[in-house]
């Protein structure tokens, strides 16, 4: 995922894959801190990752996801961000990306917690989440249904946070919407 939104010229995070507590803790010292170590395939909201603050969480963290006998993790450096936005848009044979309106998140503990739509946010800003939602689905061909969860940067701009080739839980609210 991360790889592909570099690709196609979208902006997400800086992170590393790691192997191992040694490349984890080489990469923490390039990347800085506060860091999250996450499972690349499985994890969510929250789940199946671990924030890291310190040097010494590094090798705990990369145990307690299961990457000390050499799974590939993803670190990524953590973001300080106004607000998560979520884009669900569909894209059609030929083409033609209609996106529902933009909603914004709240999270409890890392666990989305409330989805407010349309998001109480500039028209300018909503204009440019569901842009890059067409971007991506774009990007890869899309014929279906794409959630596309981004921050809201403190003093502008947006960073994609993570895709869902579905209705994510994000966009739960679209099936009464």
């Amino acid at each position: 995922e991360r790889r592909f939104i570099r690709s196609i010229g979208e902006w997400a995070a800086p992170w590393r894959e790691v192997h191992g507590a040694a490349e984890a803790a080489a990469a923490a010292q390039d990347l800085g801190y506060p860091l999250r170590l996450k499972l690349p395939l499985g994890g969510y909201d929250g789940r199946s990752q671990v924030r890291i603050e310190h040097r010494d969480e590094v090798g705990p963290a990369v145990a307690a996801l299961g990457g000390d006998g050499g799974r590939a993790l993803l670190m990524e450096r953590e973001i300080d961000f106004e607000a998560e936005l979520s884009v669900v848009c569909a894209r059609d044979r030929t083409g033609r990306t209609l996106a529902f309106p933009v909603s914004r998140n709240t999270h409890d503990a890392g666990i989305l917690a409330e989805s407010v739509a349309p998001a109480p946010i500039d028209p300018i800003i909503a204009n440019d989440a569901r842009e890059v939602a067409d971007s991506i689905a774009r990007g890869l061909d899309l014929v279906g249904v794409l959630t596309v969860e981004l921050f809201q940067l403190r003093g502008g701009g947006l960073m994609i946070n993570e895709l869902a080739p579905r209705v994510h839980n994000s966009g739960h609210w679209s099936i009464e919407g």
